[in-house]
């Protein structure tokens, strides 16, 4: 109305035609990829040097999860730490070093790989 003001971060999402569209009305995977791109640039621009991805490509299909693990590749280079809570196996297998927790009679043990 003119006579307040609104503070903070907006950031608008274009699509690859130029075409700027609510956030709501992209697809799951969609909206997890803006997700991603937008936590990755804020933190760069921070400089940010860990990440905690947990449980982010349920939404994804298999060419999604595929271009996903290209950039968990790309990220793992460099200085930066990543710790990725994944049950799925072709996240796991992207990364050297595993840390796996193994609850059993109601104990809970870490194994790490």
């Amino acid at each position: 109305d003119g006579e307040s003001v609104i503070e903070g971060l907006f950031i608008n999402i274009t699509d690859t035609n130029g075409k700027t569209m609510e956030f709501n009305a992209y697809s799951g995977g969609e909206r997890l990829k803006i997700i991603v791109a937008i936590s990755e640039a804020l933190a760069s621009l921070q400089r940010v040097g860990f990440r905690l991805l947990d449980e982010m490509i349920t939404a994804l299909d298999e060419d999604s999860l595929q271009g996903f693990l290209c950039i968990l590749e790309k990220l793992q280079g460099g200085d930066k730490q990543i710790l990725c809570v994944s049950h799925v196996q072709a996240v796991k297998d992207s990364f050297m070093k595993k840390i796996k927790l193994v609850k059993r009679d109601g104990c809970s043990k870490v194994y790490v790989e």
